[in-house]
């Protein structure tokens, strides 16, 4: 007779977050069926399909920088199937990326990503950090 054996303890969804260049942070997220989803006030910047295993899957890539407070908006997107899978700052370089115990679930997570953030025309919009161009001023070599 053969039984599965399952881990003590079984790890749900989770954030992989990388906020400050120097470390990555992973954090629990929501159960899968329950992941966050845009809120109604987000605007909708873009949207995309694509087929995984004979399945249309959509995209849509959303901010809430026209109501967040200064530095703190976001730039998300949104897969149909799960809710919220990716996001970062619109003023800082930190990014979070949802991760599963599920290989079938992280494989679609991980097309959905390549497919929405291919360059223009063919991936989503995506927004410039706000404060990118000060790192790199401030980075500059003293003259």
């Amino acid at each position: 007779m053969l039984t599965a054996c399952q881990p003590a303890e079984q790890r749900g969804p989770q954030w992989i977050e990388n906020w400050n260049r120097k470390d990555t942070v992973v954090t629990p997220a929501k159960p899968l069926p329950q992941l966050a989803k845009h809120a109604e006030q987000d605007s909708l910047l873009g949207t995309m399909s694509f087929w995984h295993q004979g399945v249309e899957h959509t995209v849509t890539a959303w901010t809430d920088e026209h109501y967040a407070p200064i530095d703190g908006g976001i730039y998300m997107l949104e897969l149909d199937s799960l809710g919220i899978i990716y996001r970062h700052s619109t003023t800082r370089r930190g990014f979070s990326v949802v991760s599963t115990e599920n290989d079938s679930l992280d494989r679609l997570i991980i097309i959905a990503l390549g497919a929405a953030l291919r360059p223009r025309p063919f991936g989503l919009p995506t927004r410039k950090i706000a404060t990118e161009a000060f790192i790199a001023l401030d980075s500059l070599p003293n003259q």
